[in-house]
């Protein structure tokens, strides 16, 4: 956890003391880390496994994996859980309560460690929005694998994330998709198999983003 994701970017001081107060849990799959209007009781960190945060509209945010940090925003305001955190697998996580988090932003320098966190979640958020405005399902399907690439939520280029999955995440139905991806195939800029999407180049992928079903001509060009 130390050296992935957001906690990988902060000080040392902060990373161990973070990992110090916080406890290490294991959950099944199917476990709801918290819901939609549950109270503010702490953040979670992943280790092993892959999370899956809801929408209120019950549309998929994100899936994430090891190296992912949530919960910080609604321990921040004091407000009720806005989404929903849900295990995708068997998930071991670390679990910073409320208590702590609170002694630790007592340190301003400790506090600009959440505050980047949010940051992040925010630019995450921005690149959501953006891959669902092309009205070209191509662009479409290519601008949230993009996002998902940038969230760090995969291996490297390996994605762990199904057709379901991306359908729920980009407002379309699976069988789109499923047609989506098999341009993005034919045309070299990813590999896919069950459960699983590898970026082979992420070039003609944003380009892909960009222009859509237009970007083989530009591609031939």
């Amino acid at each position: 956890m130390a050296t992935t994701g957001w906690l990988s970017r902060q000080p040392e001081s902060f990373r161990t003391d973070l990992l110090k107060r916080s406890f290490y849990r294991h959950h099944h799959a199917g476990k709801v880390l918290f819901d939609i209007g549950d109270p503010p009781s702490g953040m979670f960190g992943l280790v092993q496994g892959m999370l899956e945060v809801l929408l209120p509209n019950g549309h998929i945010w994100t899936v994430a994996s090891p190296g992912f940090w949530i919960g910080q925003s609604a321990v921040f305001c004091r407000a009720p859980r806005s989404i929903a955190v849900i295990a995708k697998t068997p998930v071991r996580v670390f679990y910073l309560p409320l208590h702590e988090f609170d002694a630790m932003i007592a340190s301003a320098e400790y506090c600009r460690s959440f505050a980047l966190l949010l940051i992040e979640h925010l630019d995450l958020a921005q690149r959501v929005t953006a891959s669902l405005m092309p009205s070209d399902v191509v662009a479409r399907v290519s601008a949230r694998l993009l996002s998902l690439s940038q969230a760090g939520t995969g291996d490297g280029q390996v994605l762990s994330v199904t057709q379901s999955d991306l359908a729920s995440m980009c407002g379309l139905t699976r069988q789109t998709v499923n047609r989506a991806l098999r341009r993005l195939v034919a045309e070299g800029a990813i590999s896919a198999r069950y459960g699983k999407v590898t970026v082979i180049d992420p070039d003609k992928l944003r380009q892909f983003a960009a222009d859509g079903e237009g970007s083989s001509r530009s591609l031939a060009s």
